[in-house]
């Protein structure tokens, strides 16, 4: 496993079913799309690492990305990831990955860095595949006192802080260029379900795991409505962080 902690099979089934049209995914893909708008040439070479279903892959396609590839460690994930190819798909751990030195102008690693027992060696691998001055977007959950039964579930190891990510992010020799928070309006049912005897009554401590279609819409939302905040500004609070930041050549 190299250090890293992995889901069941189970947990990337159900991510299958929700990861083209749940609001969360939905949401997180668009902020994705927002920050790397104007930044992937045509004819870029882009990695999801940790690419999961591989919904994130047709983005980078989208932006306008020539050659995508995604790794995963967890065969599941990679065999629902082959049903609607973007690119290449291999297994692979993000602190080894099958590629050349300087391959890449654009690396995604979306909720991952949080699953690994060395996250700062993945952060150098990351490095050592981006071409000077490449992109990273990274992912990861926020405050580690908010660890409730989903982390465990999910292969969780750690959740950050952003100055813990920032920290991290620049031992690996990046500069980074935009960070926030971000899923603010989920931090108090967060609280709710995870600090308060609420959380008991409740079959599931994962805010974003289910929601009718009227819950999901007002979700959807505020998703638009912090997109357009990011677009200008860093958000101080919330249940994910990003991070985009440039390899230093």
């Amino acid at each position: 496993m190299n250090g890293a902690a992995q889901p069941d099979a189970d947990y990337f089934a159900v991510m299958a079913a929700r990861a083209t049209g749940h609001w969360w995914y939905v949401a997180r893909r668009e902020l994705f799309r927002q920050l790397l708008a104007g930044r992937v040439q045509p004819g870029a070479t882009a990695l999801d690492v940790g690419c999961g279903t591989g919904e994130t892959m047709a983005v980078l396609r989208q932006l306008g990305a020539h050659r995508v590839a995604g790794t995963d460690l967890s065969e599941n994930a990679l065999a629902y990831a082959r049903h609607h190819p973007q690119g290449a798909v291999l297994a692979a751990t993000a602190e080894q990955l099958p590629f050349a030195d300087g391959c890449a102008d654009v690396l995604v690693s979306s909720d991952v860095l949080e699953h690994l027992s060395d996250d700062r060696r993945a952060l150098r691998e990351y490095r050592r595949v981006l071409k000077p001055g490449g992109l990273l977007l990274v992912t990861v959950p926020s405050y580690q006192w908010l660890w409730c039964a989903h982390d465990v579930r999910a292969g969780h190891r750690r959740r950050y802080r952003l100055a813990e990510l920032t920290a991290a992010v620049g031992s690996a020799h990046f500069r980074v260029e935009r960070s926030s928070y971000f899923f603010s309006y989920l931090v108090p049912p967060a609280i709710a379900l995870r600090r308060t005897p609420l959380g008991r009554l409740t079959a599931d401590t994962d805010e974003a795991a289910s929601a009718g279609r009227v819950s999901s819409a007002v979700l959807s939302r505020l998703g638009s409505v912090e997109r357009v905040v990011l677009r200008r500004h860093s958000i101080p609070f919330g249940l994910s962080q990003v991070m985009l930041a440039s390899a230093i050549g």
